[in-house]
Formats: C-alpha cells, structure tokens, sequence
C-alpha cells in the first residue's frame, strides 16, 4: 500500500507522524510498506497514493484543498482523509463522495486499510 501524509504546518507535523506511526504499526505484518512524505511538495500527477492523509490547518485555501482531492482521486487515489483539528472532524473522501466524522465516531481503514479502526477522539482529541 501506498500512501501520503501532507500537513499545512510545523505543529501539525507531530499529528502526521501519529498516523505515520499507527499505519505502519497496523500493517507490518500486512505486506510491503510505501510511504511518501510530503510537506509542501510537488506530488507527480500520474501517481496518486492509495490513501492521502492531509491535515489542514486555519490557514488553508479550501480551493487549494478541493484541488488536491480531486487531483488524486482522479488519479487513482481509493480514498483522501482531510483532518481538521481546528474543527474537531475528519472528512473521508472517495470516488462515491464524502463523509464527515465527528469526535464520537470510528476512523475505519476500509479496503485500503482492512481491520484498522482509531477512534477520531484519539485523533484529535477533545
């Protein structure tokens, strides 16, 4: 599996490295690992990770956001998670559309992530 972490800024790095570290713990004994840390980059279009985590922060362009999702969704991206912890929810984004989580609901890893589940309080706490 192949994914990426994409943070807005520094203090949302420590939350990127977070899901750095229970990804890899879920799946070490699943198969190979590809992770494709980015912070600021350039991302190559015709390669989309399989999952995009992106934690925003107050200062991102909604625009500029709405971009990347569908660029890496059309790209062949499963699914996107956008985490606000300015706002306390994640946004999980696919081909079929969206949804959006709360502090009492599951993060569940679906296809790209079988078996893994965190609860979004442990995320971003309260």
């Amino acid at each position: 599996m192949n994914y990426e972490v994409i943070v807005s800024k520094y203090e949302h790095a420590a939350l990127g490295m977070k899901f750095h570290n229970w990804i890899r713990n879920h799946i070490k004994t699943t198969g190979p690992l590809q992770i494709t840390p980015i912070t600021r980059g350039v991302v190559q279009t015709a390669i989309a990770p399989d999952l995009g985590i992106y934690i925003i922060g107050p200062a991102e362009s909604f625009a500029t956001m709405t971009a990347r999702i569908l660029r890496d969704l059309r790209n062949g991206s499963q699914v996107i998670w956008v985490v606000s912890p300015e706002e306390k929810a994640v946004i999980i984004y696919n081909r079929k559309g969206m949804r959006m989580l709360g502090l009492n609901d599951i993060l569940e890893g679906g296809e790209v992530l079988p078996g893994f589940m965190i609860p979004v309080r442990e995320i971003i706490g309260d």
